[in-house]
């Protein structure tokens, strides 16, 4: 039987925080939570896969939507309702929505999120 392929550690060379956005109000205020840095600076891999706009575009033109395929090691509590931040070097703070999350073989070694970059198209 042939042995699962997983991600080699040196190809998560990207660090990402991850948020939960509460969706109950506060119970106090009835206004919606702030959110919760869930983990930060955990190793990933990330791949671009498909985006809503043509691959031609026009300079510094924003994609509508970028959806990515996010590797990293198996890690616990992980919901839809979460967010990852990724600090670009050059563009500043990413966004990404996360979509789904899977874990492909469920041996509890790697997840694999669908997370969606989602712009302005201006």
């Amino acid at each position: 039987m042939a042995q699962p392929f997983y991600t080699p550690t040196g190809e998560m060379d990207t660090q990402i925080d991850f948020y939960d956005q509460p969706t109950d109000p506060d119970p106090t205020t009835g206004q919606r939570q702030d959110p919760i840095l869930f983990a930060a600076g955990v190793w990933a891999k990330i791949e671009t896969l498909w985006t809503t706009s043509q691959p031609s575009r026009l300079p510094q033109q924003i994609l509508a939507e970028v959806s990515h395929r996010i590797t990293i090691r198996y890690m616990a509590g992980l919901k839809e309702q979460m967010y990852i931040i990724y600090h670009h070097p050059d563009n500043g703070d990413m966004r990404m929505d996360i979509a789904q999350i899977g874990d492909p073989d469920f041996k509890m070694v790697e997840l694999k999120i669908l997370a969606i970059a989602r712009g302005n198209a201006e």
